[in-house]
Parts: C-alpha cells; structure tokens; sequence
C-alpha cells in the first residue's frame, strides 16, 4: 500500500507514489503497477472507476458525467463504453479536468487498452490503441494546457500524463526548479502530472535507465491545450 497525502492547491491530484502536503488526513492507495514496453498493463484496464472514492475522497478526480462523450467516442471506435476509467487527473479550473483516460478492446483475443486524452471546454476525444497508432512508438501520452492567470505574467502549464512502463524517470526542465523529477517509476499506473510555470522552451526529458529516449516540448501559449502522444 501506498501512504498519499492529499493536496487541493488550485488543483486536486493523487498520482505518483509520494506524497502531497495538506492540512488533513493521509490515504493508503493500493499498489498498483506500470504497463510494459507495449503499454500492456499485467492487471488489466489501469484507472480508477469515474466517481470512484476512497476514505470518501473522489480519488478518480472526475465524475461519470464527464466521460460520456469518451464512452460515446470509445463504442465508435469499438471499445468497451463500460469500461472507461480515469488514470490520471487534474483541475486547473472551473473548464473542466485535464485527464487520462484508458479502457479496452472489443471482439479481440488477447485484448489491449487503449488511451484518450480529456480536455477541457469538452473538446472531442479520440482514443489511441498501441497496435493501430504511433502510440505504440512513444514513451509518454498526455494531456496539456497552459492556463491563463489573470494578474500573473507566470501562466503556468497543467499536464496529466502517463509514461510507458519500461520509462525509469521524467525530469521537468524549464519549470520553477531548473530541473525538476516529475516521474519516477514505482508502484503506480506510470501516471504523473504537474502543475507550475514553464519557461519557453520548457521540455519534459523522458529516460529509460540512463538513456534519455524523447524530449517532449511543452510550448503552449496561453489557452492552448493539447494531446501529446
């Protein structure tokens, strides 16, 4: 089991295997594990259940209304509509989360989970499956905007993510910090997040042992927000 402090700064997050400041009680996660190299996950579909809590706070960080055009969009495409779940989730703002989500294929033997990013503002959703899309090819799937803070000239980047399961660190570069870990693989899903000011040209830097394998850009301007796959 993994001991969680729980943090509502400005946003809520419960990912990662360390801990959050706050005022209140601690959490025990259960332990959960990152996919393989192929985004294979050894338990099945990753995530928690949209409304799910434990202890009675929302640990999914989003509510069932707000995956029904993911579900919509998941049988389109052949996926189990029943079986959305959030792996990763944050709230920059009263727009909506910013997410990962996951769920499985249908009328396939073995069959794989695929991702889809939530976005605010209810942008579409579209779902990537390993075999089908460059997914397969990438280190980290995530969900990213840069938001406006009025009377701030430090609009800070809020990113829910997810790293493939044989990513051993991500290092945030560019962000308050010089360089900040914002991942290390442990006891988790592989989801990570953050939540902060990124110079331009800010990259996260994605390392499979000591080898570093992507740089992933993080240049939005202010309001933009993207997938990134």
């Amino acid at each position: 089991m993994i001991a969680l402090f729980l943090s509502v700064v400005g946003y809520t997050t419960l990912s990662g295997s360390g801990s959050h400041r706050q005022s209140g009680s601690t959490i025990r996660l259960p332990d959960r594990s990152p996919s393989n190299a192929e985004w294979a996950w050894p338990g099945g579909v990753p995530g928690w259940t949209p409304g799910e809590t434990i202890g009675g706070y929302p640990v999914a960080n989003v509510q069932p209304v707000e995956v029904q055009a993911a579900a919509l969009a998941a049988a389109h495409a052949i996926l189990d509509s029943t079986n959305v779940r959030v792996v990763d989730a944050l709230r920059p703002g009263r727009e909506g989360a910013l997410a990962v989500l996951a769920t499985n294929t249908l009328y396939e033997r073995p069959q794989s989970t695929c991702l889809a990013a939530l976005l605010q503002d209810d942008a579409p959703v579209h779902w990537v499956c390993p075999a089908a899309h460059t997914l397969s090819h990438r280190y980290v799937f995530a969900a990213a905007a840069r938001v406006n803070r009025p009377g701030s000239s430090k609009d800070p980047v809020y990113l829910a993510g997810v790293a493939r399961g044989d990513v051993t660190r991500i290092v945030l570069v560019g962000g308050v910090e010089p360089r900040r870990t914002v991942y290390t693989r442990g006891r988790t899903w592989g989801e990570f997040d953050l939540a902060e000011w990124v110079r331009p040209g800010g990259r996260l830097l994605v390392y499979v042992g000591p080898r570093l394998v992507e740089a992933v850009s993080l240049d939005l301007r202010v309001g933009q927000q993207r997938v990134i796959r």
